[in-house]
């Protein structure tokens, strides 16, 4: 089987190596004109002009990152299966979408609104109670796109510095350590675990990841696999 990736990035090359061994073939798609993969067949496409000839190498196809148009990822699936789907990806890259869905699922999260001008920020800090998160909806990532508001007088600054047109803002949560599960769902709805991780950021940015997880609370590992059944279509996902 050829699977086709949307990046050809260092992700993308562990993706790979991890599939060889199971007797795949990779072929990548690169749009920034720099790839870095250095493994498998990679396709160059800058300009946007040999999406069809990359689609008529794979059998289906994946990416290595969800910052991604979600009207390319709906196209490729009316001409090959996409792993996760168009859907799943529109919801992971926006954290209104991302919320909006735990909250359908009843899966606890902080308590957060949404904001469309600097007002509306300071309001919701009033409102939440300082200190707050602010982040933008999309977009942000290694701790970009975010801000501490400390008092609500803070709020028009963090605006500017944000500089996005629409922010989640989020409680402060009291918590002890931060955990992560990778779970993975096959085509046939057979689910698999990786051992659950801890996890350490320095700046907003992940430093390391301790796996498996040391004095780990089986209600915690509980919990996270309920949430990944609850999420998961046929797919990769993570859930912290």
């Amino acid at each position: 089987m050829t699977i086709g990736v949307l990046g050809a990035g260092q992700l993308g090359r562990m993706l790979a190596l991890a599939g060889y061994p199971l007797a795949n073939r990779f072929t990548f798609l690169d749009t920034t004109g720099h790839p870095s993969a250095g493994i498998g067949d990679v396709m160059v496409d800058t300009d946007q002009k040999h999406l069809q000839a990359f689609l008529e190498k794979v059998d289906l196809v994946t990416y290595e990152f969800e910052h991604l148009p979600v009207a390319l990822v709906q196209a490729i699936e009316e001409v090959r299966p996409v792993y996760p789907s168009s859907e799943a990806i529109r919801v992971c890259q926006n954290r209104a979408e991302e919320k909006a869905l735990f909250d359908r699922l009843g899966i606890p999260t902080p308590a957060y609104r949404l904001v469309e001008h600097a007002d509306e920020l300071e309001a919701a800090a009033r409102e939440l109670g300082c200190p707050v998160v602010a982040k933008s909806v999309t977009e942000g990532y290694d701790g970009k796109g975010q801000a501490v508001i400390r008092d609500p007088a803070e709020a028009h600054e963090a605006w500017r510095s944000i500089n996005h047109p629409k922010l989640i803002v989020e409680a402060f949560v009291d918590f002890v350590r931060e955990v992560s599960i990778i779970a993975v769902r096959g085509r046939n709805s057979e689910v698999a675990f990786y051992p659950m991780a801890e996890n350490l950021h320095v700046d907003g940015i992940l430093r390391y990841s301790l796996a498996p997880m040391p004095d780990l609370d089986e209600a915690v590992q509980q919990t996270a696999d309920g949430i990944s059944a609850r999420c998961s279509t046929s797919s990769t996902m993570s859930v912290c």
